[in-house]
């Protein structure tokens, strides 16, 4: 999508739900990468040529701005490079990485007044640790015929003119980021 979504929220306010719940559903945890380790995505040995998901969890200032340019590079980026361990440097692969983040501090990513590859949401706190909510969210996440029409709905979408970076929703959390 060439446009990382950062939810914001506070701790049990279900930020990571979506990717690590839904989304898994969809893609396959095979195809998907789940951490919260900088170092993990953007290393010297790191290798997201398979996967179509990356979700970065807890993320947070000290590592994201120390691989920043990292970071906006993958996000748009329509190659990948792969390196192993005693191997040569494996150049030109497509790159079909998309990336959504979680975080608790409102200062995990340096996005700059002119960046384009972020879109920052706050979620609603006032479902924190309401088990209430969340057990029934969990049950129709688990309850296959309701993913199957999600995906359904997705599959049916007519994305043929929308742009990602240009059509993304401005948000109120990412011009105050910015």
């Amino acid at each position: 999508t060439k446009v990382m979504p950062i939810l914001y929220g506070i701790e049990g306010s279900g930020k990571s739900i979506l990717a690590e719940q839904l989304l898994k559903k969809i893609v396959g945890m095979n195809r998907m990468i789940v951490t919260c380790k900088s170092k993990q995505l953007f290393g010297q040995f790191a290798n997201l040529s398979e996967k179509l998901l990356v979700v970065f969890n807890e993320a947070n200032a000290k590592d994201t701005y120390r691989y920043s340019e990292d970071i906006k590079d993958s996000i748009t980026q329509d190659t990948t490079s792969v390196e192993k361990k005693g191997v040569d440097v494996d150049n030109g692969h497509t790159s079909y990485s998309n990336f959504i983040a979680t975080t608790n501090n409102v200062n995990s990513f340096k996005i700059t007044s002119s960046c384009r590859r972020t879109i920052a949401v706050e979620v609603d706190s006032s479902i924190a640790n309401n088990k209430s909510y969340f057990d029934d969210l969990y049950r129709d996440l688990n309850d296959e015929s309701i993913i199957r029409k999600f995906y359904q709905e997705l599959k049916n979408r007519d994305i043929t003119n929308f742009d990602c970076i240009n059509d993304r929703p401005r948000t109120e959390l990412t011009d105050d980021i910015k």
